[in-house]
């Protein structure tokens, strides 16, 4: 909330509901509309007035309508926009302000040296502890950090129920329900009979507990370890999260969050 008010965030409120998060100018500043998505439709002046923490998604929409300030001169009252109205850019822009405010790339660049690889704990503990949605932090730790290699598969809990009827009866998989995060350097290229096929795959959706893949596969003559797991702390709860890895899994000694 102290990110808002030094930059000129004055009000707050609920956007109409037929609309996303957004800022408009007004006398002294901004006024951001922002959508609760908690289940207890608290009111956001009371929200700013006891500096109330914000779901991940909500501190994500947040940070990025703070993005789009920059896009104001707030010299004059109210700011006027000055510049021009590149919706795509902006936005992808307003998305990468909100990836560095949220999830600081040197914070995690020691993260990430601290070590060998990527795992599902180290994900969910940087979701965690940043507060910021998984999706984000994937992308970020996948796309953004080039030291650790791994491709991700996020499989939604309505997909990863019927996994197992799927496994038994070679039905393709649905074009949505699954999403896939690889790194800018071509790695692994994952298919759904690559899913289908997969023993780690099949052990997580059916029984929601961690699995990894003790013995490297090989697949199109790339070689894998795969490791996954349930989520059961952050959201998307009961969607399943997995990597795929160049190297073996080291499991952390201390418990995370999510086993």
């Amino acid at each position: 909330m102290d990110w808002g008010r030094s930059v000129g965030i004055r009000e707050i409120t609920p956007p109409p509901l037929t609309q996303k998060a957004h800022i408009t100018p007004c006398k002294n500043g901004f006024r951001l509309s922002l959508r609760a998505s908690t289940k207890e439709q608290r009111s956001y002046q009371q929200a700013v007035r006891l500096k109330l923490e914000l779901d991940p998604a909500s501190r994500w929409d947040f940070a990025h309508e703070l993005g789009h300030i920059y896009f104001y001169d707030t010299s004059i009252d109210p700011p006027k926009r000055v510049y021009g109205h590149d919706v795509s850019g902006e936005e992808t822009l307003c998305q990468q302000f909100a990836a560095e405010l949220l999830l600081p790339y040197d914070r995690l660049i020691r993260l990430s040296s601290s070590q060998e690889q990527l795992t599902v704990e180290s994900i969910v503990f940087v979701a965690t502890a940043y507060g910021a949605p998984l999706r984000a932090v994937v992308r970020r730790l996948v796309q953004d950090i080039m030291a650790l290699r791994a491709v991700c598969v996020i499989i939604s809990s309505g997909v990863a129920t019927s996994w197992p009827k799927r496994c038994l009866s070679d039905k393709p998989l649905p074009k949505t329900g699954i999403e896939i995060y690889s790194p800018p350097e071509p790695l692994l290229e994952i298919t759904g009979e690559h899913l289908l096929r997969n023993e780690v795959v099949r052990q997580v959706c059916s029984s929601g507990t961690y699995c990894n893949s003790d013995i490297c596969q090989y697949y199109h003559d790339n070689s894998f370890f795969v490791e996954g797991l349930k989520l059961k702390t952050i959201a998307p709860r009961n969607a399943c999260l997995f990597l795929f890895h160049e190297q073996k899994t080291v499991r952390m000694e201390r418990l995370l969050f999510d086993r």
